[in-house]
């Protein structure tokens, strides 16, 4: 695992309140989260891309361009569609296998 990766989990993991679930599945952290204060602690802690996936609204928003204080670029889709995931990642994510609940 790279120090730097291992160094960003450790740290979400600190960041988050008991029962949050953090995991790193290659260079992507996972997070198993409510509605809440998460979206300001991923700005304070510099992520650059923050994916949201609703699966009761059905919809995929993806934050990037970070400055410290908001998230500058907003994209979001329903299931079904495909949205680009940029570097340092730059894939297509493709959401029609995406089961709502």
């Amino acid at each position: 695992m790279d120090p730097e990766h291992f160094a960003l989990l450790e740290e979400a993991r600190r960041s988050l309140p008991d029962g949050f679930k953090v995991e790193l599945s290659g260079d992507t952290i996972v997070m198993t989260v409510s509605p809440s204060g998460i979206h300001q602690r991923n700005l304070l802690m510099g992520i650059p891309l923050y994916l949201l996936i609703d699966a009761r609204q059905k919809t995929v928003t993806l934050f990037s361009r970070p400055d410290g204080t908001r998230y500058h670029r907003r994209e979001d889709i329903e299931f079904g569609e495909t949205l680009h995931i940029p570097e340092p990642f730059d894939f297509d994510l493709v959401t029609t296998e995406l089961l709502p609940y």
